[in-house]
């Protein structure tokens, strides 16, 4: 049975809990239910336990934007300045040119900013996460508008990736203007307006933003840490203090159960089927799972809060989500329904294998094969000497290039193949993509995690 290797990855992994569920048409056809909702009072998991979900967040808030197109309160070619003018002044992107589809597809030009140091509170947890010091100054903490594009403002010296449209880099800012929007259009918080119009619709109904929706001790997953960054290797502790601003909610602020977002993948089905009220239109969900724009990774493309792939020749999507103590992945096959949720209490959780198993165990389908373009890749190959040095983004990532040895934020890895357009490194996290953006002078800047690091020498 599938669930027993799911299992011995959790146990393996050093995974406090953990929910993997598998189904199709909105329906849970089976699932695996693992370990403890918090190491301190040792209280099991079910079912109905939810848990963060970070970045699959983001697909709820490009759906709340696919409604109001839909509405008539926006258009995704209009520029983001007629409803956010605070934009167009902004040192880190040509604010007057972005439209919102470029937001929903993360080609707004946006730099990795140091935003996120600014907006996850520690509360005096000793492994929240910290600034670096090469990353420029931030403030220590921002829960407003105002205080967002004033620090926005402030970053004189860093400049946009390039236009609107050109270049892609993973952006949770873009998704935080995102929100933003949704909220003015709306006159709504966007955690009310994802609740009245998509987790109630859709049956929901452990799904909520705020974790004071979740009383009972089993209701809600506490976040934990690794103590070293690897929970297999050095145990967690827990991080129950660690919470986002609301302002970025709209990037990474959903809680969940795996159950209800298998409910919530019913809506990107090709047949367009609704739960209760109808969502999104078929064509507005379908949208959302068209690629807009090539990503960093070779063969996968972005559409709108989905990767898209292909799996056996079918059309497949996903989204992954990381961070403060969550770790979750979503898949769906739209073309036949077949869909996976997982989720778990820690960062750093392998719940994209903790998938593939489900996946294979149940529908004897192999998802990995959506990475097969760059995974698949032969060994050897030589590293361009172009692209030998250190580069950084100030969300406080750092790749060190010296030939065939890579550090990747203080962790060593291997080159394991190269060619003219990047190259597969394998450390302790897996395998990885390091790509040459040919937007970029050769050596200027790599594309790693879906991210534009630049070279700093």
């Amino acid at each position: 049975m599938w669930q027993a290797a799911v299992a011995q990855l959790c146990e393996q992994g050093g995974i406090p809990g953990a929910v993997v569920a598998v189904g199709g048409g909105g329906e849970v056809a089976d699932r695996a239910v693992y370990g403890v909702c918090d190491l301190g009072s040792g209280t099991p998991v079910t079912s109905k336990t939810a848990f963060g979900v970070a970045s699959v967040s983001k697909s709820f808030t490009a759906a709340a934007i696919m409604q109001l197109a839909a509405s008539g309160a926006l258009s995704l070619d209009q520029p983001v300045k007629d409803h956010i003018p605070e934009i167009v002044d902004l040192p880190v992107l040509h604010g007057a040119d972005v439209r919102v589809r470029d937001l929903l597809s993360h080609v707004a030009g946006l730099p990795p900013l140091a935003t996120r140091f600014s907006v996850l509170s520690g509360g005096g947890d000793a492994q929240a996460p910290r600034r670096p010091d090469w990353v420029a100054d931030a403030p220590a903490r921002i829960s407003s508008r105002a205080h967002l594009f004033e620090y926005w403002r402030s970053l004189r010296e860093v400049e946009p990736l390039g236009v609107p449209g050109d270049v892609f880099s993973y952006s949770n800012e873009g998704y935080v203007l995102l929100g933003i929007l949704v909220e003015r259009l709306s006159g709504m918080r966007l955690a009310d307006y994802v609740q009245t119009r998509i987790f109630a619709p859709l049956g929901m109904t452990r799904s909520a933003y705020n974790r004071s929706s979740y009383v009972a001790a089993d209701a809600w997953a506490v976040y934990h840490t690794a103590q070293t960054g690897d929970p297999s290797a050095s145990g967690c502790v827990r991080a129950p203090a660690r919470y986002y601003e609301p302002l970025w909610h709209s990037a990474g602020g959903v809680h969940a159960t795996a159950d209800d977002l298998v409910r919530y993948l019913r809506l990107y089905e090709s047949s367009g089927s609704e739960h209760g009220e109808r969502v999104l239109s078929s064509d507005d969900a379908q949208q959302m799972l068209t690629p807009n724009t090539e990503s960093t990774l070779p063969g996968v493309e972005y559409g709108a809060g989905f990767w898209v792939g292909y799996v056996d020749g079918e059309r497949f999507v996903y989204h992954g989500g990381s961070g403060k103590g969550i770790s979750a992945y979503v898949c769906l096959f739209p073309d036949s329904g077949r869909s996976c949720a997982v989720v778990a209490n820690v960062s750093g959780a392998r719940v994209e294998q903790m998938a593939a198993t489900a996946m294979r165990g149940h529908f004897g389908v192999d998802i990995s094969e959506v990475h097969k373009a760059w995974r698949a890749r032969l060994p050897g190959g030589a590293v361009r000497p172009d692209y030998r040095g250190v580069f950084r983004s100030d969300e406080g990532v750092s790749l060190s290039i010296n030939g065939d040895e890579v550090i990747v934020s203080g962790d060593p890895a291997q080159v394991t193949s190269a060619d003219p357009s990047g190259l597969v490194i394998r450390s302790r996290r897996g395998d990885d993509f390091i790509g040459y953006p040919t937007a970029f002078k050769p050596g200027a800047a790599v594309t790693f995690g879906g991210r534009v690091l630049r070279n700093v020498g």
